[in-house]
């Protein structure tokens, strides 16, 4: 075994080109499997962090007369009417997919959120690590802006301040600075949202970066989107 190891060896020395690409080709080789099965790992075998996640159910909605096709958003009359009518669900909540940037002296970050209901945390069993969801006055229109934090954003940009309860942030398109409510535990990905999947920047693997409360508007009942 040992005298055909220094073979090898001596004629890997004799053909410096041959071994250079055999090299890079095993290199590429572990890199690219060692990609792929992070991913599988990250995304296909490990359960979603929600509590009882095989009993979530995504309701879409969709055109009548249009063969099933998609619709694009929702009007909150229709919401309404599914919290009235869905006697067979536990609880029911919305959510939609947004983004903003952070802006920082000398410093403006791009970030993912979520607006959700007021009943999108109990849905979905999820507890803040710090702090709590959001009241539900929280949600009326003209309330004063809150928001929650996903981990990940709380120590990057933050650097995990455990003091950032009552804090505000400066949230870009936002004429008041919403004040934080809650830090998320790690690890909370996007859900689907079928309507957002052709947004260059959405990305259901993502982990998200914030939470801000949403709710159907009185004045749009019947607009494309409710909330």
């Amino acid at each position: 075994m040992i005298r055909d190891l220094q073979f090898a060896l001596r004629m890997l020395r004799k053909q410096p080109g041959f071994t250079l690409v055999a090299v890079l080709t095993l290199a590429l080789g572990i890199g690219a499997t060692a990609s792929v099965f992070s991913l599988i790992q990250g995304v296909l075998w490990t359960a979603p962090p929600y509590q009882d996640p095989q009993e979530l159910v995504l309701i879409q909605p969709t055109r009548a007369g249009d063969a099933g096709d998609l619709a694009r958003g929702w009007p909150a009359e229709q919401w309404t009417e599914w919290q009235e009518e869905a006697e067979s669900l536990d609880s029911i909540a919305a959510y939609s997919w947004i983004f903003s940037f952070v802006v920082q002296p000398g410093a403006t970050d791009s970030i993912q959120g979520m607006a959700v209901t007021n009943e999108y945390f109990e849905t979905l069993g999820l507890q803040p690590q710090l702090g709590r969801t959001f009241a539900p006055e929280e949600t009326l229109p003209n309330a004063p802006p809150t928001v929650i934090l996903g981990y990940d954003l709380w120590q990057s940009t933050f650097g995990g301040d455990p003091n950032i309860l009552g804090q505000t942030i400066p949230l870009s398109r936002r004429e008041t600075m919403p004040t934080v409510v809650g830090v998320m535990p790690p690890g909370i990905r996007f859900l689907p949202s079928p309507n957002n999947a052709p947004e260059p920047n959405y990305d259901v693997h993502a982990r998200v970066d914030y939470w801000i409360p949403a709710a159907p508007n009185p004045e749009r009942l019947r607009a494309p989107r409710g909330i």
